[in-house]
């Protein structure tokens, strides 16, 4: 097998064409370089990001929980204060109305204890005008 000088040119060609191919691969292989190294560090930033935005959010939980525990305390002492205001009230009323009662009771004794001592010449007179008699006589009954 001998090679011919057209053979030659032919394998001179290829290899030329080889090289340039292969010249092309090393700067597709640099792009790639540099592209993988871009890729890890927007993978390290968002790493980053996701990290300190996990970190707000379990911050976040946290002081929901507190608040919820501030207002259901909070809900718990107002339920209590309301039910000594309730308690608070009802005691007065049931004073109220003993104290009402004792004074109603010391009217009724007075009163009666002046209608026994004829302390009530007015209530004659009252009595009389009900009855249907005229005031003017009943006055001058009074006077004499």
């Amino acid at each position: 097998m001998t090679i011919t000088g057209n053979d030659l040119r032919k394998i001179e060609e290829n290899v030329s064409s080889l090289q340039r191919d292969m010249a092309q691969v090393g700067q597709l292989v640099d792009r790639l370089d540099v592209t993988i190294e871009k890729l890890t560090e927007v993978s390290t930033t968002v790493s980053q990001l996701l990290a300190v935005q996990a970190n707000r959010l379990e911050v976040q939980e946290k002081t929901a929980d507190k608040i919820q525990d501030l207002i259901e305390q909070r809900r718990v002492e107002t339920d209590k204060v309301i039910k000594e205001l309730y308690e608070h009230v009802d005691g007065v009323e049931v004073d109220l109305q003993k104290e009402m009662k004792d004074h109603q009771e010391k009217i009724i004794k007075k009163i009666e204890e002046l209608k026994r001592e004829n302390r009530f010449p007015l209530q004659k007179n009252y009595e009389k005008i009900i009855e249907g008699k005229p005031y003017f006589k009943l006055i001058q009954a009074d006077s004499h």
